[in-house]
């Protein structure tokens, strides 16, 4: 269901309390089921991936090269994907969104927010902790609403980022 949430070409406002506006639009869809891999042994399951860019300047973009034409090009960077770590595990939910990287658990993140009421259920996601492997993420808590997806989000600052019109 949560897969179902974006489509190609939303794009999404979000607002500050201030008034700056910060805009993002899905970029991509796609599902990878690579099964058994011959070289490693190891079973694959299938990846359901959700990718965004920032507009105009898709500044969380990735550079990559293509090998084939060495040309240099932007790739969008994931903003949530769908996995099992095995077969018979639960399905996973993690948002990677401007740095920012936590698992949706609904069992243990649920928030009563009054500011966010209008978006129904709330989860409440933390990031996790990567500031051992780079630097941290301004992000600290990404907002989830299994109707709208990402409908907020907090920086380290205090500031929130609210989702004003998702089109």
């Amino acid at each position: 269901m949560t897969y179902k949430i974006y489509k190609i070409n939303d794009t999404l406002i979000f607002k500050n309390q201030s008034g700056n506006i910060d805009t993002f639009m899905v970029s991509s869809k796609s599902i990878k089921n690579k099964g058994w891999d011959e070289n490693t042994g190891w079973y694959n399951p299938p990846v359901a991936t959700i990718t965004f860019k920032d507009v105009p300047e898709n500044k969380y973009g990735e550079r990559v090269i293509r090998w084939a034409t060495a040309d240099t090009i932007i790739q969008d960077h994931s903003l949530i994907d769908f996995y099992k770590s095995r077969p018979n595990s639960a399905i996973e939910e993690t948002i990677g969104f401007k740095g920012f990287l936590g698992t949706i658990k609904r069992q243990e993140q649920r928030a009563d927010n009054r500011e966010l009421s209008t978006f129904g259920t709330l989860y409440k996601v933390p990031s996790f902790d990567l500031s051992t492997v780079r630097g941290a993420a301004e992000i600290t808590h990404v907002y989830w609403s299994d109707k709208w997806g990402i409908v907020a989000y907090d920086l380290k600052n205090g500031e929130r980022w609210i989702l004003a019109k998702k089109y």
